[in-house]
């Protein structure tokens, strides 16, 4: 089933789609997770018309709607769905970071596959799960093109990033409906710089204890665990993905000083060998 805009909603995980194998594995993991949820899934898919100076040919117009289409219906092929789950399909002409963007400001999660370009693509195409998990309006999963659904328990956690300096409700909100959902253990993870003293470690890893406790009400039946770890904050979690179940990070607030290109999250988004799911930082007003 083709969709309009309009008949996309909150009942829905969208999925960017494109001819590769990361789109293949984040179409897979939307069915996995949309399943979970008891939701159903739209493929989203953008296709770009070549930039001539004369109207197309009505004939060169369907032949590229329709090598859309085989895109989505190729990958839809691809997937093991539910019986009491639907799979439509969302297909446009424009840019694909712009009509995800569009999309995610109708659904509660949005699914694209890892960015794996070459230097050559990235200047002509740009990278879309950065640009997309940068700005989306809901929560991203960016999934690597190797992913399959996931072994669970002691030692595959959902983990999740934390600062230590905010509340991070919404990374905490994810990551505990995520280790519920999975029925895994969570793994509250804070980075401390090299050299840093006993002392600042203690500090730290009593306010990730403070910022757990409430949320260990809400999920009992979740087992937690805490670290703080020496290092660079990246490093950290893409050695953890290699055996996560998933990785939460909340989107931190973009400054001129630190772009998105240099943060931490850009650097994981890269590298990770798990599911990341990246949240938009929650408003004070909704907490």
């Amino acid at each position: 089933m083709v969709l309009d805009v309009d008949q996309i909603g909150e009942r829905m995980v969208a999925v960017g789609v494109e001819a590769s194998p990361e789109s293949v594995a984040a179409a897979r993991y939307a069915v996995h997770t949309a399943s979970d949820r008891n939701l159903d899934v739209v493929l989203v898919h953008a296709y770009e018309l070549p930039s001539v100076s004369v109207p197309l040919e009505p004939e060169i117009l369907d032949m590229y709607q329709e090598a859309a289409h085989n895109v989505v219906r190729d990958i839809t092929a691809q997937l093991v769905v539910p019986g009491h789950m639907s799979v439509a399909s969302y297909v446009r002409e424009g840019f694909p970071d712009a009509l995800l963007l569009r999309v995610a400001e109708r659904v509660p999660f949005l699914v694209v596959g890892q960015d794996h370009l070459t230097w050559g693509e990235r200047l002509l195409f740009g990278q879309v799960a950065a640009q997309v998990a940068q700005k989306s309006a809901c929560p991203v999963v960016v999934v690597p093109g190797n992913w399959r659904a996931p072994s669970t328990g002691p030692g595959h956690p959902v983990v999740v990033a934390l600062e230590g300096d905010t509340s991070a409700a919404a990374a905490l909100r994810i990551a505990f409906e995520q280790a519920d959902l999975l029925r895994t253990g969570l793994l509250a993870l804070h980075a401390s710089p090299s050299g840093s003293q006993e002392a600042e470690i203690a500090s730290q890893a009593a306010n990730l204890t403070e910022m757990l406790a409430g949320w260990k009400q809400d999920y009992p039946g979740v087992t937690v665990d805490r670290l703080v770890v020496l290092g660079d904050e990246d490093a950290n979690l893409v050695q953890w993905s290699q055996s996560a179940a998933v990785l939460v990070v909340e989107r931190p607030e973009r400054h001129w000083w630190k772009p998105w290109a240099h943060s931490v999250i850009g650097a994981v988004l890269k590298r990770t060998q798990c599911p990341l799911i990246v949240t938009p930082r929650q408003r004070a007003a909704d907490q």
